[in-house]
């Protein structure tokens, strides 16, 4: 995969990851299945008011995030070039088990297991020098789109890097609105179409693994 197509792919795999987010959210009622600052915030205080029956779930969400990180790394790494495509298989695999539980368990078991596919995708970040597409999360993105706006103002920044930046943090926003709109109109069941989308990414031709 030429490093175009490889960040073009980035940028929709940072939109489904918003897509399921959204979904994940809406289910769980305010927990999050990729943005692990947010959990790590709603479990502190959680647990500093002796919350336990809030703090479990958002728990177990993290650790799940963190299980899939380590699957889809030790996938990568096992099948080499073609790691990209193996992580977006294994991903596409556990969202459509995710549709499965929801039939059978309903939305919210459905949701606890998108934090896992979740942790998988990141094992999937494309990046073109300072810009990384693919992470389930934007907060460092953010972070480094402000930092280069810095270096234009002082002369030494990059108006491609910077548009980069603000490219993947637009690509989550807009995974997010879609996925929340389509989850109000036909529910946890819309998780087909970042289910679809991943299956298809993985099926694109490519020679390189992930890049860092």
């Amino acid at each position: 995969m030429d490093g175009r197509r490889a960040i073009t792919a980035g940028y929709l795999l940072t939109a489904i990851a918003g897509w399921v987010d959204a979904q994940g959210f809406l289910a769980l009622k305010g927990v999050f299945v990729s943005f692990m600052s947010g959990n790590t915030t709603l479990l502190g205080v959680f647990v500093a008011q002796e919350n336990w029956g809030q703090a479990r779930p958002v728990a177990l969400v993290i650790g799940l995030f963190l299980a899939g990180g380590f699957l889809g790394a030790v996938l990568s790494g096992a099948v080499g070039r073609r790691g990209i495509q193996a992580v977006l298989l294994l991903e596409a695999a556990i969202l459509a088990a995710a549709l499965a539980v929801a039939v059978g368990f309903g939305a919210t078991a459905a949701a606890v297991i998108l934090a896992l596919a979740m942790g998988v995708q990141n094992a999937a970040v494309v990046a073109t020098g300072p810009v990384k597409a693919g992470a389930t999360y934007v907060t460092g993105t953010l972070v480094s789109a402000g930092l280069e706006l810095g270096k234009l103002a002082g002369g030494t920044g990059s108006r491609k890097v910077l548009a980069g930046h603000l490219t993947t943090w637009a690509a989550l926003f807009a995974g997010v609105a879609a996925g929340a709109l389509a989850d109000r109109a036909f529910g946890i069941s819309a998780l087909i179409v970042p289910c679809a989308a991943a299956f298809a990414l993985a099926a694109w031709p490519g020679e390189r693994g992930p890049t860092s």
